[in-house]
């Protein structure tokens, strides 16, 4: 899973944080 945040995170920094805390 640590593979698909980083890509998200490069992708969309901002967009990440917003989708890991709310699946978090």
């Amino acid at each position: 899973m640590r593979s698909l945040k980083t890509s998200l995170d490069t992708d969309s920094p901002k967009s990440t944080p917003s989708m890991d805390h709310h699946k978090n």
